[in-house]
This record gives structure tokens, C-alpha cells and sequence, in this order.
């Protein structure tokens, strides 16, 4: 189903700290509609890559908020199912962001009646895999009770670097 986003309405930027998604954030907060940038720390990223995370937000002023799964999710996960794989990684994503990602969207809702809009960073051309299955990626979807927008899913990637740059972004 096709979201539109109404101009007052402010979104959740996913920041993984990839180019894409430092892309989206920004021009998120260019056009006024940031909210928040949303890190979730799913414990199998390097030593010091929060801090890096962080450090982007604060040199860009982007306002921060860090989700976690569950403790041990990725444990839990490979013990039960082994390794993840790429048919698969759907799984595993499912269980260190899409669930920490819907915790969040429920307290928002929840506590101030707000409907949480992500804003994910999402390009059609960002790996041969994920061109593949971009016929499924549209502008703006919902999936159950999150609400996604894809403000570059059409930005090639000179269009990434070349942001980057006139920006002056890591």
C-alpha cells in the first residue's frame, strides 16, 4: 500500500551509518521533516561503531535515539538456525531491527498517540541483490504497523556521492 506523507508529519531516519542512509537523514533535516535518527545496535557490529554512529549525529545535529533487540537475539538466532545466509537474511533482520523497530513504533503510539513514519535510506541500484528484488520496493510502504518512506530509492550512485560531497558528509 502506497503512504503518502503529509507535509506536517515528521519522520524516524534509519541511520546505519552507510552512505545511503547518512544521505536520507540528511535531506530528511534539509526539508524539515527529521524527527529522529533511529541506530539500532544489534551487537554484531565492530568495536567503536556506536561512537562513530554518534559522532555523525552530533556533528550533523541529527537527534538520536538507539534501539537494541532483544539480549542474545543473534545468539539465540544461530543456534537455533545456524548461520544466516542470503535467502535468509530476512530472519535475521527481522530479529535485531524490524522488532526493535516495532517496540518503538508501539511506545510511540502507545505513550503519545503518535504513528511512527521511517524514513529508510534504500536504493534501487545499491547491489545486485537487492535490484533484483526492488520490484517490490515502492516510494513508501506498509508493513503491519510500520510505515516506511524511501526519499532516495531513485538516487543512482553518483546521485549518493555526489550528496555527500556538495554536503561535505561522511
Amino acid at each position: 500500500m502506497k503512504y503518502k506523507l503529509d507535509p506536517n508529519e515528521k519522520v524516524c531516519a534509519l541511520l546505519s551509518g552507510g552512505k545511503d542512509s547518512v544521505v536520507c537523514s540528511h535531506l530528511c533535516k534539509k526539508k524539515g521533516i527529521l524527527k529522529t535518527c533511529i541506530y539500532t545496535k544489534t551487537g554484531t557490529e565492530p568495536e567503536g561503531f556506536s561512537d562513530a554512529i554518534e559522532d555523525i549525529c552530533k556533528k550533523q545535529d541529527f537527534p538520536l535515539i538507539i534501539l537494541k533487540p532483544k539480549p542474545h537475539a543473534f545468539e539465540k538466532y544461530v543456534l537455533t538456525n545456524g548461520f544466516p545466509h542470503v535467502p535468509v537474511h530476512w530472519q535475521i533482520m527481522r530479529e535485531l531491527k524490524i522488532k526493535p523497530w516495532e517496540k518503538f513504533e508501539r511506545d510511540e503510539r502507545n505513550n503519545y498517540g503518535n504513528t511512527t513514519i521511517f524514513a529508510s535510506g534504500v536504493r534501487r541500484n545499491e547491489s545486485t541483490r537487492r535490484g533484483k528484488n526492488i520490484g517490490r520496493i515502492i516510494q513508501s510502504t506498509e508493513k503491519g504497523n510500520l510505515t516506511f518512506v524511501k526519499p532516495i530509492v531513485d538516487m543512482s550512485d553518483y546521485d549518493v556521492l555526489a550528496y555527500l560531497r556538495r554536503y561535505d558528509l561522511p
